[in-house]
C-alpha cells in the first residue's frame, strides 16, 4: 500500500484504489494532496491495456465466443482492481506524464 509522502501514513485499500483512477487525492490523515508518480501511471495504463488488446486480438483469431471474451475480461478486471492499490506510488508534487 502507498504511504503519504507528507505524514508517512499508510493509505487504506479503498483510498489507494480511488487514487489509481483520479491520479490525485487528499490524504485522510494530514489533508495534503498526493499525486500518483508518472512512471507508475504509465506502467499501470500499459499493464491494463496490453492484456485487453491481446484478449481482443486472440478472441478474433481463435474465434472465441462473445460470452467467453466478456468472462475473461471480467476476471481480468477483478484481478486488476485487487492488485492496483498495491502498485500505487505517491508524490507530493504533480509531475507531467512525459
Amino acid at each position: 500500500m502507498p504511504y503519504c509522502e507528507n505524514c508517512g501514513t499508510e493509505w487504506n485499500w479503498g483510498d489507494s484504489l480511488k487514487i489509481g483512477f483520479t491520479n490525485n487525492r487528499k490524504c485522510s490523515n494530514c489533508g495534503d494532496r498526493q499525486y500518483v508518480v508518472p512512471d507508475n501511471r504509465l506502467r499501470t495504463y500499459l499493464l491494463t491495456m496490453l492484456p485487453l488488446i491481446i484478449l481482443i486480438t486472440a478472441s478474433n483469431y481463435f474465434d472465441f465466443s462473445t460470452q467467453l471474451t466478456i468472462a475473461i475480461a471480467a476476471v481480468f478486471f477483478i484481478i486488476m482492481m485487487g492488485v492496483l492499490p498495491y502498485t500505487v506510488k505517491l508524490s507530493n508534487k504533480q509531475k507531467p506524464l512525459w
